[in-house]
């Protein structure tokens, strides 16, 4: 008995390690993610109809963040211009960067003022000239499990578990398996130290 609570105390407290690979939360499409390790994944997720990118939603560990979360830059891989967005409060057309590498990108502010409030998505973005096909958005000021603000660059050239993903400082959302599991392992190192402590007495 007493090994077999030492066996069930220890698969519980090691499969409460940080599981990050979740499933797809935007059901396939183009998928932007980020993901560092000890960080939450972060999956925003677009769609494309013709020249027009839409920003559908936010989910930080299948979580859905999008009522609050804000969208402070999109960068993309080609010369296209943004020539309209539907961001209620946001001008980003008048703010937009040609890079080195190639990649432009734009910013929201108002009055040039960044945005304060979450815009409430979806947003589309539609461009002129030759169609982007690959994106990187910084989203951030959604609150993680920490309890604080949290931010992150998601892009379609990430993979949710590779080496190079762009990093976050957002805390991961426990998964309810791992919550189950931490409590199985508790549980098991209580009966071990209460038949202990029966010895003792």
């Amino acid at each position: 008995m007493k090994k077999a609570c030492l066996a069930l105390t220890l698969l519980g407290l090691l499969m409460f390690l940080p599981n990050v690979a979740r499933a797809d939360s935007c059901g396939g499409g183009l998928v932007a993610t980020s993901f560092s390790g000890g960080s939450s994944l972060i999956e925003v997720c677009l769609s494309m109809s013709g020249n027009t990118l839409s920003i559908d939603s936010v989910f930080q560990d299948g979580v859905d963040v999008s009522g609050t979360v804000k969208i402070f830059t999109i960068a993309w891989n080609t010369n296209a211009t943004l020539t309209s967005e539907t961001d209620p409060d946001n001008d980003w057309t008048n703010d937009a960067q040609v890079h080195d590498d190639g990649w432009q990108s734009a910013t929201a502010s108002a009055s040039g003022t960044p945005v304060q409030d979450p815009q409430g998505l979806p947003i589309t973005f539609t461009f002129t000239g030759t169609t982007p096909t690959e994106f990187t958005i910084h989203v951030g000021s959604f609150v993680d499990a920490s309890g604080g603000d949290c931010s992150a660059w998601p892009s379609t050239l990430w993979e949710p578990e590779g080496q190079n993903n762009r990093g976050n400082n957002c805390t991961p959302i426990p998964e309810p398996a791992t919550l189950t599991l931490l409590g199985t392992g508790l549980l098991g190192l209580a009966g071990v130290v209460r038949k202990r402590l029966g010895k003792k007495s």
